[in-house]
C-alpha cells in the first residue's frame, strides 16, 4: 500500500510532463500537417478548386484528376469569380466580433441582414470539436438571401473565453445559461436556430426551454435519441490522465473532423481549428472539461421527451456518411415529432457544413424561406 501511495503521484507527474512535451512537440508537427490534405490551387490565391463536387474523398485523388471532375469553385473575399454558382458583383465579408457577457467573452461571426429585411436572424451552433468557422459557407449563403446570421464559438472553443472549470462548469445547463445571456446581450428575442453535433445538441435543449424564441429549427447530425453514443474518438478525450494528454495535441482536430466522414479538409481551415490549441493549453483543458461534462444521456432524454410536443417547423438534414450517428436515429426522431421532416444528404458525413456546405444550403435556405402556415 505504501509503495502505491509513493508511486501514483510520481506517475501523475510523469504523465503531466509527457503531456507538456506532447503539446510542444505538436507545435512543430503542425507545420507538417499538410500531408494529411490533398488539394489543387488555381492561379488566383483566393480561389480554390475543390474536387469531386466539393470535397475530395481519401484515395480518390488520382481518379478525380483523371476524370477532370472540377465541378465548382469556392470564392473568398477579394475576387468576383464563379464557376456554376451565382456571381456576386461585390465581395461578401463575414465579420468577426467579440461580446462580453458577465465574465465570459464570446467570439462570433456575423453577416448582416438586408436593411429592408423583416426575417428573424439565424443562430448557428457548431459541434464538437469545431468552431463557428465551420459555418462560413452557410453564412455566406444566408447573407446572399438577405438573412442576418450569427455563428458563435461556444465558450471553451475557438476564440471565445476558456475559463477555468471552477468558474464555468462546462455542463449543458451552464452552456444554456451562457447562451441565454449571449442572445439577450445581442438583443435577439426571436430567431431560427441551426445546430450540429454533440455539443450543438445543447441548442436543442435551449429550444425546448425557450420555445417562444424559436421560429424554425434545423438539425444537422446531432444525437437525437438515447441510442446515440459518444464515439470513442471523442470519449477518450474525457478520460482521466489520458484525456488530459490527448487534448493538448493540436492535431487531434484534424483526426476528429476528418474521421466524421472520411473527407480531407483544406489546410487553411484546419489552421483555424488548430489555432486555439497552438496558442494556449487552455483550449485543451476546456475540451477535456466539455467531454467530461457532456451528460449525453440527460440531453437525449430531454430531447426525446420534449419534441413530440414541439410546435414549430423542424428540418432534420442528415449526412448519410456519418460514421458515428446513423440515419435511423433521425428517422426515429421524425416519426415521433409531428412538426419535423427529414432530408437525407448522400455522400455527406458527420459535419455536413464542413463536408459539403452546398448541399446543406440547398435544403436549409428554402426551409427558412418557406411561409409558416
Amino acid at each position: 500500500m505504501l509503495s502505491q501511495v509513493l508511486i501514483l503521484p510520481a506517475i501523475a507527474r510523469s504523465l503531466g510532463a509527457i503531456a507538456s512535451f506532447r503539446h510542444h512537440l505538436s507545435l512543430v508537427l503542425c507545420s507538417l500537417a499538410a500531408v494529411s490534405s490533398v488539394h489543387l490551387l488555381c492561379p488566383s490565391r483566393n480561389t480554390q478548386l475543390t474536387i469531386a463536387q466539393g470535397r475530395l474523398l481519401r484515395g480518390d485523388c488520382s481518379r478525380a484528376i483523371a476524370q477532370g471532375r472540377f465541378l465548382r469553385s469556392t470564392v473568398f473575399q477579394e475576387h468576383s469569380l464563379s464557376i456554376g454558382l451565382i456571381q456576386r458583383s461585390e465581395p461578401v465579408a463575414v465579420q468577426e466580433k467579440t461580446l462580453t457577457c458577465g465574465q465570459l467573452e464570446w467570439f462570433y461571426r456575423v453577416v448582416e441582414a438586408e436593411a429592408s429585411s423583416t426575417r428573424v436572424p439565424v443562430v448557428l451552433l457548431h459541434g464538437l470539436p469545431a468552431t463557428g468557422h465551420s459555418w462560413r459557407g452557410v453564412l455566406l449563403a444566408l447573407e446572399e438571401r438577405g438573412f442576418g446570421a450569427i455563428a458563435p464559438d461556444w465558450i471553451g472553443f475557438g476564440a471565445s473565453a476558456k475559463p477555468d472549470r471552477r468558474t464555468f462548469a462546462y455542463t449543458p445547463d451552464a452552456y444554456i445559461t451562457a447562451l441565454e445571456d449571449f442572445l439577450a446581450a445581442l438583443g435577439i428575442q426571436r430567431c431560427s436556430l441551426i445546430v450540429q453535433g454533440f455539443i450543438g445538441a445543447i441548442g436543442l435543449q435551449y429550444a425546448l426551454r425557450h420555445p417562444d424564441q424559436i421560429e424554425r429549427l434545423v438539425v444537422l447530425n446531432a444525437p437525437l435519441t438515447s441510442r446515440a453514443k459518444l464515439p470513442w474518438k471523442m470519449k477518450q478525450l474525457g478520460l482521466p490522465l489520458a484525456g488530459e494528454m490527448l487534448t493538448q495535441d493540436p492535431l487531434l482536430v484534424d483526426r476528429t473532423l476528418e474521421s466524421g466522414g472520411g473527407y480531407v479538409i483544406k489546410d487553411a481551415d484546419l489552421d483555424i481549428y488548430r489555432r486555439p490549441f497552438l496558442k494556449s493549453s487552455d483550449a485543451g483543458r476546456a475540451l477535456f472539461a466539455v467531454v467530461q461534462n457532456l451528460r449525453l444521456a440527460q440531453t437525449t432524454a430531454e430531447i426525446q421527451q420534449g419534441f413530440p410536443e414541439w410546435p414549430r417547423p423542424v428540418l432534420v438534414a442528415w449526412g448519410l456518411r456519418d460514421r458515428w450517428l446513423p440515419v435511423d436515429l433521425a428517422t426515429e426522431f421524425v416519426q415521433v415529432s409531428p412538426e419535423a421532416e427529414l432530408v437525407q444528404l448522400p455522400d455527406v458525413g458527420h459535419y455536413p457544413q464542413i463536408d459539403w456546405f452546398d448541399k446543406v444550403n440547398e435544403v436549409v435556405i428554402p426551409f427558412l424561406l418557406r411561409s409558416v402556415i
